[in-house]
């Protein structure tokens, strides 16, 4: 067997190496789906047109070692991490953080879009939870740039930051449909906004107010 390169966090235990990733678990209780994993990351490869380099991917107990093992202290079920590559996270295969180690090959996005592109790629929410996206971001009158600050600060009810996921995932959705994967991506992981501009006809704000309230005037 090949030696792993020396992991990013200590304390871990390798459970599987493959040729893209080394996988490691907090304890032997834990285990991690690696076929579940790798088949994510080569469909979400070709979707994006990216090779993502050597990843490792570490599960742990509970959203308190995420905190302990995060490089920003964050208090969620899981993270990415850009520069080294590598995810924590309590669930035994997670799409979404995956997703966002794919994306972060092309660029970052705001919050928004960084986000949403995961949980549309992980495909996180059950259609029948997507009316309820736009039916609580108007109740909560949700603004493109109070959603990425909620994001950046983790602030409010946790049920407020579920529905800034879903909306989130859901403007992604509208936006893929209007023009494509490949040109939303290209468009908000470079931070062209002359090219979003001409792509949806409006500023990402603009587009995003229109989505969720409609052409008459939104609450402010």
């Amino acid at each position: 067997m090949v030696l792993p390169l020396a992991a990013a966090l200590t304390g871990f235990i390798l459970v599987a190496q493959t040729p893209r990733a080394d996988y490691y678990t907090l304890d032997k209780h834990l285990g991690v789906d690696v076929k579940a994993c790798e088949k994510f990351v080569e469909k979400t490869e070709r979707l994006l047109g990216v090779v993502l380099p050597h990843f490792e991917y570490y599960r742990v107990r509970d959203v308190g070692d995420v905190f302990r093992f995060s490089r920003d202290h964050h208090y969620a079920a899981g993270v990415a991490n850009a520069e080294p590559l590598y995810a924590i996270d309590v669930l035994a295969c997670d799409k979404h953080e995956l997703a966002h180690l794919c994306t972060y090959q092309i660029g970052r996005g705001t919050p928004v879009f960084d986000e949403g592109l995961a949980g549309y790629l992980a495909d996180d929410y059950l259609w029948d939870e997507r009316p309820f996206a736009k039916h609580e971001g108007r109740h909560l009158e949700l603004r493109y740039e109070r959603v990425n600050v909620l994001f950046r600060n983790y602030s409010g009810s946790t049920a407020n930051l579920h529905v800034q996921y879903l909306v989130s995932e859901e403007f992604v959705r509208h936006l893929v449909g209007h023009g494509g994967l490949a040109t939303l991506v290209r468009i908000v992981c470079r931070h062209d906004d002359e090219a979003f501009r001409q792509a949806y006809g409006g500023s990402p704000s603009e587009v995003f107010d229109r989505w969720l309230y409609g052409k008459k005037a939104a609450p402010r």
